[in-house]
């Protein structure tokens, strides 16, 4: 399928993130998000936050959309109001990795943290704000790049210096159960999301693919520059980015298709709805692009040949 440019949204400052929520886009900017109706690629609301954004985004089960700033800060928006409420994770430390929503919690990691363990793993229940500060006992010091709740269990990973590990976590006593070695090469994993009976995670090495009922992993490596940024599910493909390119994946046959070529631009992270991509642009000026099927027919009801 063939993918043409259809809006550009000018932003004040650079984004370094897009994502769909509650009907809007959000582009995540280093101090503010921008809310665009996917209709008419019109910024609605600028929400300014202090500390800075981290970039990704995640929604919890009481309709709210969260992200991590700087400065230890977790960082609530109400879609309603466009307002903001922060809850302070820790009070030492360096901003997190990783934010995931598993087991109904937001799972934070803070790093470089003094006294105790140094990188800690956090629960934070979103509609009390409760805070559980489960030390190392789930990543052991290590930095997990994610957390995805399967099968009743939270599935997360580290990268150490045996080599990368997919871990089955036990979230009624945060403990790890089984820790499965996917391979002895030390190169991190990036992001991660279940779909199509499978775990799907980005990695420097390519795509891997891990059954977590098995506890089997595959990897697929044969794409351009090998490292998988965002991993991002439309119901029956997966998409991902490499620099400067968003590709397609067949998850029934493991097909890959370069479907946006955006040269010397640097991709964001991006997301997808209604057959139109919205890619956040970390490089140069401020923009959020939108692309549709050529062709095809858009949110705004035109016809864009």
């Amino acid at each position: 399928m063939a993918y043409r440019l259809v809006a550009t949204v000018a932003t004040p400052s650079t984004t370094n993130a897009a994502y769909y929520f509650g009907g809007s886009i959000w582009a995540a900017a280093s101090s503010s998000v921008y809310r665009i109706n996917p209709a008419t690629a019109a910024i609605t609301a600028t929400i300014t936050s202090t500390p800075a954004i981290s970039g990704q985004f995640v929604e919890d089960q009481y309709g709210y959309l969260w992200f991590m700033g700087t400065g230890r800060v977790l960082v609530r928006i109400d879609p309603a109001t466009n307002t903001t409420t922060s809850v302070t994770v820790f009070t030492s430390g360096t901003s997190a990795p990783s934010l995931s929503f598993a087991d109904g919690d937001l799972w934070v990691q803070l790093q470089g943290i003094s006294g105790g363990a140094a990188n800690r793993v956090f629960r934070i229940d979103p509609s009390t704000f409760v805070v559980t500060d489960t030390g190392n006992a789930i990543c052991g010091g290590s930095l997990c790049s994610f957390f995805v709740e399967q099968g009743g269990y939270v599935w997360a990973s580290t990268t150490t210096f045996l080599g990368m590990n997919i871990l089955k976590v036990d979230p009624a006593t945060n403990t790890v159960t089984t820790t499965t070695n996917v391979t002895a090469s030390i190169l991190p994993f990036f992001r991660a999301i279940y779909s199509y009976g499978y775990l799907w995670c980005s990695t420097a090495n390519g795509m891997l693919r891990f059954n977590t009922s098995s506890l089997a992993s595959n990897f697929f490596t044969a794409m351009t520059t090998a490292s998988v940024g965002n991993l991002v599910d439309d119901g029956t493909n997966l998409y991902y980015d490499e620099s400067n390119d968003l590709f397609s994946f067949v998850p029934s046959t493991q097909a890959t298709a370069k479907i946006i070529d955006l040269t010397s631009l640097t991709v964001g992270l991006f997301d997808t709805h209604a057959n139109n991509f919205w890619i956040s642009i970390s490089s140069g000026s401020g923009t959020t692009l939108q692309y549709g099927l050529a062709g095809g027919i858009f949110t705004d009801g035109a016809s864009h040949l």
